[in-house]
């Protein structure tokens, strides 16, 4: 039996398999791959004097209640919160958004490997919010994200609790004060 981290095995397996029969296997991740900010922004088009905090996929409406907070943010620094799914009702729900959070800008499709590291390389922060389901769980966005070298924050929950200083855990309280220390290269 092979499984991706000693909570699996723990929590679960190790009821039906002897420990001799179970192996844990790294989860794949993304090899490392910097890149320029500045030379990836001016390939997306996207502007050069605002912090860009990104989020992408078929979950983007989880992180809908940060609005406001990302607004109070955004009166301490110019910012931009870059939406990028591809489920139309989701692309709907923040376009109706943005006519009350005018930061928000809008991306609309699948978009590849190659593409999202260009928007990861783009970006200041990554931003993930995920609430805990009651199993075991492994963040695969992180694991692929990880590569870029774009900060992550996640929402600390058991999506998350397998990471150590690789990504900034946040609660909903210390979103802001964290994503400034990210914007002033305190937390990288």
């Amino acid at each position: 039996m092979v499984c991706f981290d000693e909570r699996y095995r723990d929590r679960f397996l190790k009821r039906i398999f002897p420990q001799e029969r179970i192996h844990i296997i790294p989860y794949p991740c993304h090899p490392l791959e910097k890149g320029n900010q500045e030379k990836a922004r001016k390939a997306l088009g996207l502007p050069l004097n605002k912090r860009i905090v990104f989020n992408y996929g078929l979950g983007v409406f989880r992180h809908l209640h940060l609005l406001p907070e990302l607004e109070r943010l955004s009166q301490r620094y110019p910012l931009m919160f870059l939406t990028l799914t591809e489920v139309q009702d989701w692309y709907d729900l923040f376009e109706v958004a943005r006519k009350r959070y005018d930061f928000i800008e809008l991306g609309k499709g699948p978009i590849s490997t190659r593409l999202l590291y260009n928007y990861l390389h783009a970006s200041d922060a990554l931003i993930l919010h995920k609430d805990s389901p009651e199993k075991t769980v492994v963040s695969s966005t992180i694991y692929t994200c990880l590569g870029s070298g774009c900060p992550i924050l996640a929402y600390d929950t058991n999506f998350v609790e397998n990471f150590g200083e690789e990504i900034i855990k946040y609660k909903y309280e210390q979103l802001s004060s964290l994503l400034g220390e990210v914007f002033e290269q305190k937390k990288r």
